[in-house]
């Protein structure tokens, strides 16, 4: 569970950032050693789901400030605060402590909460790829990396909510990232591979499935190109055994073995005001009466001004059919977002 901030607490760290606020209105710097950011996402969107039950309605999407404080050149730290709309409350969203990662150093030390690297889950349209709602993970963890050049190797561990076999719970998650990052002023490229042990442990699958049947491990591959305006993204995550347990829905006995891919298509404009078209689709396999079969989205956003942006997105989701455990049926949302960041 998220450990929550309390009222008094969020208080007084307005209260904070407000006295600071004469010291950092020019570049958004406390003081040398601390930089302030956020955002706020407000939502205007009408929805059909899966049994024809329509919704319009207007929300706070994201309302979120961040911390980043760096005391010397080889110690930093990251608090970020994020409102929980269903909760109706603000939680902590992420916080560590970085230790390394300099000149001098390129290995680091990093412990804290935050999102484990297994898969990357980049996506320029306002829906989430389903590779995101199934499989992303965050954690309290402990990460051990090193980065040489265009290369990152990150090895962590954690203790998350399930543990195979029952009894006392214990440290026994962890996983393996590597990455390749490569960019210059036509063209960028990152390809990504990942390993975890745990697969089950992520934030969309650790409440659906038995918390105590046997791990099952997966693989994350990832690649992406930008070439001067036009960006390809690509993405597959599978496990890499059958699981076999009971289905905490259904109650029944079942074995599968999960997977989903995401490719996104984008086209960016560099004018006066930026403009991007994004174009993307996932699919999933054998998460049926989970997460949808198959997503499409597509995405036209404008930057209004520096940290203003505006973007209108369309998703259509096609659950599994009714033989093989969905409703067989589609489900439309469009939504309009102003954005603000800082």
């Amino acid at each position: 569970m998220k450990k929550r901030l309390t009222v008094a607490a969020l208080t007084a760290a307005l209260a904070c950032a407000g006295a600071a606020g004469q010291a950092f209105a020019a570049d958004l710097k406390i003081n040398d050693h601390v930089t302030l950011g956020g955002a706020i996402e407000v939502e205007v969107s009408h929805s059909e789901d899966f049994e024809g039950a329509s919704e319009t309605s207007i929300d706070l999407a994201t309302a979120k400030f961040a911390l980043e404080t760096e005391v010397n050149e080889w110690a930093s730290g990251v608090l970020a605060i994020e409102w929980d709309g269903d909760a109706d409350k603000f939680a902590v969203d992420e916080a560590f402590v970085k230790l390394g990662e300099t000149e001098a150093m390129p290995a680091y030390l990093k412990g804290g909460r935050f999102v484990v690297p297994f898969g990357v889950y980049d996506a320029n349209t306002l829906a989430d790829p389903l590779t995101k709602e199934a499989f992303e993970t965050k954690e309290d963890n402990l990460l051990v990396g090193v980065a040489a050049g265009p290369v990152t190797v990150d090895a962590f561990v954690y203790k998350g909510e399930t543990n195979e076999g029952g009894g006392d719970a214990s440290i026994d998650k962890y996983g393996l990232a590597v990455g390749y990052a490569r960019e210059n002023d036509m063209l960028t490229v990152g390809v990504h591979a990942s390993y975890t042990n745990s697969l089950f442990d992520s934030d969309g699958l650790q409440e659906v499935f038995d918390p105590e049947a046997d791990y099952v491990g997966g693989v994350a591959l990832q690649t992406s190109v930008q070439i001067v305006g036009v960006g390809l993204i690509g993405e597959y995550i599978t496990a890499i055994d059958d699981y076999e347990a009971v289905d905490m829905l259904s109650g029944e006995n079942v074995k599968r073995k999960p997977s989903a891919y995401h490719v996104e298509v984008s086209y960016s404009l560099d004018m006066a005001m930026p403009l991007i078209f994004a174009v993307g689709y996932s699919e999933t396999e054998e998460l049926a009466g989970v997460f949808p079969e198959k997503r499409i989205m597509g995405t036209v956003g404008i930057e209004l001004a520096e940290g203003v942006g505006f973007s209108v997105g369309f998703s259509r989701d096609t659950d599994y059919g009714v033989g093989d455990g969905g409703a067989g049926e589609d489900a439309d949302s469009l939504t309009a977002q102003l954005a603000y960041e800082f």
